[in-house]
């Protein structure tokens, strides 16, 4: 690939394993599914090809920490994802510990990674609540009956 002139990759995290929680009941990855990803990033190094790991959807064993925040206001549907404190620190938890056991594992294949993507073409539903609210005041401090106050919160979450 390098010779094609390739120089950087994404690579997917999700899979029916990692969605479904390893088969884990609390927060942790088993070394099985870290050491795939280890090869992976050893094969691209060996290309000196640079690596962006990206993943969507938290790790059903991580449930506890998202219910560990209270649920937001005025949020609904998939917007949930980006307004819900919890599915954050899910999420960087998740990152954390597959991050930690990569540079304990391999320093060449944690080198490799140049950045990560905390879900992949992250978007909002003007669908859902917040943004399908004509009325109110959302706890981020947005007049919903306003056009240019909607804007502005679909431009921060834009931004996140």
């Amino acid at each position: 690939m390098h010779n094609y002139g390739y120089n950087y990759i994404r690579l997917f995290l999700d899979c029916p394993t990692l969605c479904s929680g390893f088969s884990l009941s609390s927060p942790g990855i088993p070394m099985r599914y870290t050491k795939n990803v280890i090869d992976f990033l050893l094969r691209a190094s060996t290309y000196r090809i640079a690596v962006m790991l990206t993943a969507s959807w938290n790790p059903a064993n991580y449930q506890s920490i998202v219910n560990s925040y209270p649920i937001p206001a005025n949020v609904t549907g998939i917007n949930m994802i980006i307004f819900h404190s919890g599915q954050a620190a899910a999420k960087a938890q998740f990152f954390q510990d597959l991050l930690e056991q990569i540079q304990n594992t391999s320093l060449l294949a944690f080198k490799t990674i140049f950045a990560i993507d905390i879900f992949n073409e992250i978007s909002v539903s003007v669908q859902q609540q917040p943004f399908s609210l004509t009325n109110g005041i959302v706890s981020f401090e947005y007049n919903m009956a306003k056009g240019n106050d909607r804007q502005q919160l679909v431009d921060v979450a834009g931004n996140i």
